[in-house]
């Protein structure tokens, strides 16, 4: 038995297609060395040492591998085009085939994905690079719309106070809209160029 055993995982791992097991946790429990080669890791880099969703860019957080897993319960076997990410940064467009495996001696589920390498399709952007960008972009955003907040609930609370409001109130508050709405736009415009 030990032989076939042995002879099963070399199968597997010089399997043409990528071959990545996960347990309920989104561990990484195994990958063969067609999934290493192409996303560019070491084995020792990714098994026990990696969550699911650090590598699978549309089911980047617990909750969305969490539904994945619960969708699997209904289904046992799914095919989807999923995208993950590689050592370098480039995203990698593939064919997956989902499947769970309950082993009844341990009561233990895990979750095996087959990667068909046949629609490697690469994409040139950095998800990394690109991440960081949007997360600055956001950071831009915040100050400005904080500041027609800030300038709407003041005009609120004079309101609501029935205090009178001065030209000067007026003309500060409606300055300071105008110039974080410009603000806001040219933002806006440097996104979508």
């Amino acid at each position: 038995m030990g032989d076939i055993n042995k002879l099963f995982f070399e199968i597997i791992d010089n399997f043409q297609n990528g071959f990545i097991v996960t347990n309920e946790k989104g561990d990484i429990l195994y990958v063969n060395s067609t999934f290493c080669d192409l996303l560019g890791y070491e084995k020792s880099n990714i098994v026990n040492n990696k969550k699911i969703w650090e590598l699978n860019y549309n089911i980047n957080t617990y909750a969305l591998f969490n539904k994945k897993i619960q969708d699997l319960e209904h289904i046992n076997n799914s095919k989807k085009y999923y995208t993950y990410i590689k050592k370098d940064g480039t995203l990698l467009s593939c064919m997956i085939q989902n499947c769970i495996y309950k082993d009844v001696k341990s009561e233990k589920t895990y979750y095996f994905s087959i990667i068909h390498n046949t629609s490697t399709t690469l994409y040139a952007e950095n998800y990394f690079s690109f991440k960081k960008e949007i997360i600055n972009d956001i950071e831009k955003l915040k100050i400005p719309l904080f500041t027609i907040m800030t300038s709407v609930s003041a005009f609120r609370l004079k309101d609501e106070l029935n205090l009178k409001l001065t030209d000067d109130d007026v003309k500060l508050n409606l300055d300071a809209i105008e110039n974080s709405a410009n603000r806001l736009n040219n933002l806006i415009k440097n996104l979508n160029t």
